[in-house]
């Protein structure tokens, strides 16, 4: 008589199956984690500077123009340029800032030798910078900064040409609006510029000049 062998399960006991799952989990891990670690990161982004950095990438600017710009990282300098070249004489130009950022503002020559920097206040505030230049024809620039190089933020640049004068009658006053600027020169030491202003009610008000 022929007897067949006795066939026997094979199944791998509930131990050992668990043991195999929890380190196949944990060589697919390893595996990802190499992946990953391969990788090469992407570049940080750029610095939101939306401006030139210097004098082959200034941003022209023209007369009775305002820009809007930003200074990041805090040691950032935008520069701006402008041509007066076609002007048949000298031009009083006004340029400043207005903004919550503490500016400071160079007037540079087109060799980039500094003519003068401001970083005092207009419009009642002890922000920005005014510069007031009576210029040659020629290419001129500006640069924009964080003063002391300690912030970051945004201004408006402006940029105006002064074509009159205030009165110098006290009859006919040149009449001063809140909030807005008014420039003048003072062409003798005798000289002086008469100004109105009205208000419709009590008002706390501060004169710069």
């Amino acid at each position: 008589m022929t007897f067949l062998p006795t066939l026997r399960s094979t199944s791998i006991p509930f131990a050992w199956r668990t043991l195999l799952l929890a380190s196949a989990f944990f060589l697919v891990l390893v595996f990802n984690a190499d992946h990953v670690r391969g990788q090469t990161p992407p570049d940080d982004p750029p610095p939101s500077d939306d401006h030139g950095d210097g004098t082959d990438s200034a941003i022209p600017i023209s007369l009775d123009s305002l820009v809007d710009g930003v200074i990041d990282p805090a040691d950032d300098i935008d520069y701006f340029t402008f041509d007066l070249s076609e002007q048949s004489g000298t031009t009083d130009v006004w340029i400043y800032t207005a903004g919550a950022l503490d500016t400071i503002g160079e007037l540079r020559d087109s060799d980039d030798e500094l003519i003068v920097s401001n970083d005092d206040t207009v419009l009642g505030v002890l922000t920005n910078f005014s510069i007031r230049a009576v210029l040659e024809p020629g290419i001129y620039f500006v640069t924009v900064g964080s003063w002391d190089q300690r912030y970051v933020g945004g201004y408006t640049l402006f940029f105006e040409e002064v074509t009159t004068n205030p009165s110098n009658s006290i009859d006919t006053p040149t009449e001063l609006m809140l909030y807005t600027p008014t420039p003048g020169i003072l062409d003798t030491r005798r000289e002086a510029h008469y100004f109105l202003f009205d208000f419709p009610q009590h008002t706390y008000l501060s004169v710069l000049a």
